[in-house]
């Protein structure tokens, strides 16, 4: 019942050679010593709660350096760069009907266990979104909303388009690129998920610069 498994062992077994087994069995019976990197070479951080918090731009965006329209304009060149390099770039772009119909059975199975569930389509930073998507791309992400909330209605889920900044009171300053928002914009954003108006402070939290300061338990460093 999942096909796309066959690609995955394929890929796996592809990777398999004497050289790589010996190397595998060597580490296995011979553990290397783990060396801890310093904090400050550490560009993210997770934390035992599961909250990531970017302490590289965290810490450029409290010192007034952080810029993220340069980001973004490197961000589109990317983008554009590894669009050209597919044989059919506008396809890449639309959801599979394999990846459709795992969805619709995600659905169903929340809905048999009693889970509720609210899907999201997440909106792009407004300068980014002009730089990168053409008129075809903006319709194929709308036409997939349709999709998303056709689905959601079946199984009685929550669907909210926010692909506008608008819908949920943002802003295009609190992105950390093309993609990421900052978490008050996050923080606006599922007020309007669940009802609340978008400037309402539900419970008082830290910022990220405050929980840096006062760094709790660290369970993993991501390094990408």
């Amino acid at each position: 019942s999942f096909p796309e498994n066959v690609q995955i062992a394929r890929n796996v077994l592809m990777l398999m050679n004497v050289e790589a087994t010996g190397t595998s069995l060597a580490v296995l019976a011979h553990p290397p010593t783990v060396h801890l990197r310093s904090m400050k070479r550490v560009t993210n951080i997770l934390l035992d709660d599961g909250y990531l918090i970017y302490r590289d731009k965290t810490a450029a965006k409290k010192a007034g350096t952080y810029d993220v329209k340069k980001l973004i304009r490197h961000q589109a060149i990317n983008w554009k760069l590894a669009l050209a390099k597919e044989h059919a770039p506008i396809d890449v772009l639309r959801p599979t009907e394999r990846k459709l119909q795992l969805f619709d059975e995600f659905l169903a199975l929340a809905r048999a266990n009693g889970t509720e569930v609210r899907v999201l389509l997440l909106p792009l930073q407004p300068e980014y979104e002009r730089e990168t998507l053409t008129q075809q791309m903006r319709k194929i992400r709308s036409g997939f909303g349709v999709t998303l909330q056709s689905l959601c209605l079946k199984h009685g889920c929550i669907y909210r388009d926010f692909t506008s900044l608008s819908s949920f009171g943002g802003s295009k300053d609190e992105f950390w690129d093309g993609a990421h928002q900052t978490p008050e914009n996050l923080r606006r954003m599922m007020n309007v998920l669940f009802g609340l108006p978008p400037a309402r402070v539900v419970s008082s939290v830290p910022t990220d610069e405050a929980i840096l300061e006062h760094r709790p338990k660290t369970t993993t460093l991501n390094s990408w």
